[in-house]
């Protein structure tokens, strides 16, 4: 921690503490089954303590006390959410078919996520990202939060449902 306050001192800009050890093991023994870990978040239960030993089990408390407790998470998402959306300046858009219900023709609940620069125009996505004869038929898209109808030069904002209608 007191590395970390320095570093803030002597620097200007964002400082993402990380410790991508700590997210390794968490999502390691969550992929086993022996705790409930969400990445990203602040904490995780351990499931059944037999299926750790010792050692593992010392190492899950320092992890907590250490990483999880004063920084709130490993770092890790936070240092990779910040790279794309800050650094690469992208935004996440979700093409669906039902606007209702948020879902492909499949009925897979927001199946789709695709990250574009900012200031992609709609036309632009549905060309670069989905299919050009769609876009080559485009006729409108559909803000699926508010069901307002999108034109082609809509500018896509970050985390848009949108709904393509095309002529074919």
């Amino acid at each position: 921690m007191e590395n970390f306050i320095e570093l803030k001192k002597k620097l200007d800009g964002e400082i993402i503490p990380c410790s991508a050890l700590a997210e390794y093991f968490l999502r390691k023994y969550h992929q086993e089954k022996k705790i409930d870990y969400l990445p990203g978040s602040d904490n995780f239960n351990i499931l059944v303590d037999r299926n750790l030993n010792e050692k593992e089990l010392k190492m899950l408390n320092k992890i907590q006390e250490i990483i999880l407790n004063q920084f709130k998470e490993t770092g890790v998402q936070k240092a990779l959410n910040f790279a794309v959306f800050n650094i690469l300046n992208q935004i996440c858009v979700y093409p669906i078919s039902d606007i209702n219900k948020y879902t492909d023709n499949n009925d897979n609940v927001l199946p789709d996520a695709f990250l574009v620069n900012k200031g992609t125009l709609l036309r632009n996505f549905v060309r670069d990202k989905i299919h050009t004869d769609l876009a080559d038929h485009f006729i409108f898209g559909i803000d699926a939060r508010t069901k307002k109808r999108l034109g082609e030069n809509y500018e896509l904002r970050h985390n848009d449902i949108i709904k393509i209608v095309s002529a074919k």
